[in-house]
């Protein structure tokens, strides 16, 4: 009785995870202090002006429903950015996962209103040069300054790695 050896087993070369994770839900502060102040004149008129409760639940369900769709739409978006790509998944229902090759990244951009930075978040732009995706918007990124300077660095490093150089036709 002879034995075979076993096959030998291929092992996929796994990318190192440089960032994971979802938009900070504060990005929805703004809708939040909009819900609370149609809540407060909500009941000022229930208050004030005796408005009956069925004219008060049209705007009552409308401000719910908005707040629930932003943290829903918020928390079905994740972010992951390995040594040479980022991925992005969005929706619920409806996936959508979007790549962004690193060495095609041209510029990193960062937004931070005065309330952004006040939660340390801020919101990430990508300008590329990709067809599919030239511009990639990252909302609510934690510590966004050290990210935009990791992101820069890891698609420098990429291209130095690739032996990559960018060639700008037309642009002055």
């Amino acid at each position: 009785m002879t034995s075979k050896p076993a096959p030998a087993t291929k092992t996929a070369y796994v990318q190192p995870i440089l960032f994971q994770g979802s938009p900070s839900q504060s990005i929805n502060a703004p809708t939040l202090l909009m819900a609370l102040i149609m809540f407060a004149g909500v009941f000022w008129s229930r208050v004030a002006m005796h408005a009956p409760h069925l004219l008060l639940l049209g705007p009552i369900v409308a401000v719910v429903a908005l707040v629930f769709y932003r943290f829903l739409r918020t928390a079905t978006i994740s972010y992951t950015i390995d040594a040479e790509r980022i991925h992005v998944r969005r929706g619920l229902l409806l996936r959508k996962i979007t790549s962004l090759e690193l060495f095609r990244v041209q510029d990193v951009t960062l937004y931070q209103s005065w309330w952004q930075d006040l939660l340390g978040i801020g919101t990430i732009v990508v300008d590329s040069s990709d067809l599919v995706t030239p511009r990639l918007v990252m909302l609510g990124i934690p510590d966004p300054i050290a990210f935009r300077d990791e992101l820069n660095k890891s698609s420098i490093a990429l291209r130095d790695r690739k032996g990559i150089r960018e060639v700008n036709y037309g642009r002055v």
